[in-house]
């Protein structure tokens, strides 16, 4: 009798059991593509983020996150600006060059992701999670 009460518990957690994704996507490219941003965080906490504009081109950032508060994210980037181009304000200029990300703060909030720079003139990002399941990162 236990053992079909240990059989039975047993397959019933295996079946409540969710999978784990590899990685989580925020934002999404239509077709064709004139102008779009993506955030594809990982499960091995490095993260890819990709913009596309049309004349402009495309740049992908990589680096880590970690979680900060619970609804906040903190970015990365392996590739750090130069003193002087942090001086000159290139990279912060409406992130005009998203190959560097310095310290990015992401905020989840109503189905939102919000990209707070550290420098705090600048025009704040926001890309809607494809599949939003859960108010708090993991």
């Amino acid at each position: 009798m236990n053992k079909i009460i240990f059989i039975s518990i047993f397959f019933v957690l295996i079946s409540c059991a969710t999978k784990m994704k590899d990685s989580e996507l925020y934002g999404k490219c239509k077709m064709p593509k004139y102008a779009c941003t993506q955030l594809k965080l990982n499960k091995n906490k490095t993260f890819e983020y990709f913009v596309f504009e049309d004349v402009g081109g495309e740049n992908l950032s990589t680096g880590t996150w970690k979680i900060h508060n619970g609804d906040t994210l903190i970015l990365n980037s392996y590739t750090q600006p130069s003193k002087e181009e942090i001086e000159d304000e290139k990279i912060f200029g409406a992130f005009a060059n998203p190959k560097y990300i310095v310290n990015q703060l992401i905020i989840l909030r109503r189905n939102k992701i919000i990209f707070i720079p550290k420098n705090k003139n600048v025009k704040i990002f926001s890309l809607k999670k494809i599949e939003l399941n859960q108010q708090k990162w993991e």
